[in-house]
């Protein structure tokens, strides 16, 4: 009877064993795999903070006044955003503009670097290259409120 315990003990023992050293294995496998592959996400922003970097640039702020005028307080300023790749590099792509119950009307495409959210680019409205803001001039169109739009 002893030998009989003793054997039954020794197959749970080894049960037991086994799969103690199959994870061990398997959690050492895992570590040599994620020790080959980079995975620094801590350098990406995420789309709200880049959303969050177009609406606060002095440019959208002036669409934003210009819209709440224009639809005396109804609307503001509305966004939608994409991905985008420039010379090999990931990008928000943001776009602002109106929208009305027709159609979004796109004032400007902004381009939010998700390495880096201080490399935001603008497409220039009449060349269509793609700028940084910094070397954007921008013409203030937005800052002139219609006759029609204007209080009396």
């Amino acid at each position: 009877m002893n030998k009989v315990k003793i054997l039954l003990l020794l197959c749970i023992g080894g049960l037991f064993g086994c799969q103690w050293f199959g994870s061990q294995e398997a959690k050492g496998a895992a570590a040599v795999v994620d020790s080959l592959v980079v995975k620094d996400t801590s350098a990406y922003i995420s789309l709200e903070e880049a959303e969050d970097r177009v609406l606060a640039l002095p440019l959208a702020k002036r669409v934003a006044k210009y819209i709440e005028t224009i639809s005396e307080g109804k609307r503001g300023i509305s966004y939608f955003s994409d991905a985008a790749t420039i010379d090999g590099e990931e990008f928000y792509e943001i776009r602002i503009g109106y929208d009305s119950s027709i159609r979004f009307e796109t004032y400007y495409i902004l381009y939010v670097n998700r390495n880096n959210g201080d490399d935001i680019r603008i497409i220039e409205p009449v060349s269509g290259d793609i700028i940084p803001i910094s070397a954007f001039k921008d013409d203030k169109k937005y800052d002139e409120v219609p006759e029609e739009h204007r209080a009396l």
